[in-house]
């Protein structure tokens, strides 16, 4: 499939679930950060875009999507990816995605989810890292506000993917931890 590359002004993704029936869970709206034509994260969508958003009549358009892969026998979680241009379009589906998405999983835990490039350094690279987060009092546990490391691709030194939760402000702190781990 070949589309138009459009000047990306806001991403965002809807999110739903079909059930065995074909019935439709709406489980709502989420902001994209993208980089290049990589994920990297998620987060509540801006008032004015909800607000663009209802007045386009936006979750109607997403709504028939779903009943279309419902028809098609498809159920299972759903995420329609979906993006305004610089020029002010409104791009409603840009990609359909049949599986559980990280911003789905964002959606449902009601948190910022987040990819960042990290410098690895060694082996045991995850469990150094939540115990410097614990140490410096910055792991999401217990209701604490904080960074929970969720998932990384293969951390094979010098780099990896890590996907994490941030409960309340402090994402902007694991870059330094991750560059004391890394040794930088």
């Amino acid at each position: 499939m070949v589309q138009p590359l459009y000047e990306r002004s806001d991403d965002f993704a809807a999110h739903l679930t079909i059930d065995p029936e074909g019935e439709l869970v709406w489980h709502g709206v989420r902001q994209i950060l993208n980089v290049g034509h990589s994920y990297r994260g998620s987060s509540s969508p801006t008032p004015q875009l909800m607000q663009r958003l209802d007045r386009a009549e936006y979750r109607a358009c997403v709504e028939a999507v779903a009943r279309a892969a419902a028809a098609e026998g498809y159920h299972g979680p759903l995420s329609v990816d979906s993006m305004t241009t610089a020029s002010g379009e409104l791009i409603p589906v840009l990609e359909v995605n049949a599986r559980l998405s990280p911003g789905m999983i964002a959606q449902q835990l009601g948190v910022r989810l987040r990819l960042a490039f990290v410098r690895v350094g060694g082996d045991d690279y995850f469990e150094r890292l939540v115990h410097l987060l614990d140490d410096a009092g910055r792991l999401a546990t217990s209701g604490r506000d904080g960074i929970l490391p969720l998932a990384a691709s293969t951390l094979v030194p010098p780099r990896g993917w890590l996907f994490y939760a941030v409960f309340g402000e402090a994402d902007a702190e694991l870059g330094e931890i991750t560059e004391t781990l890394s040794g930088h």
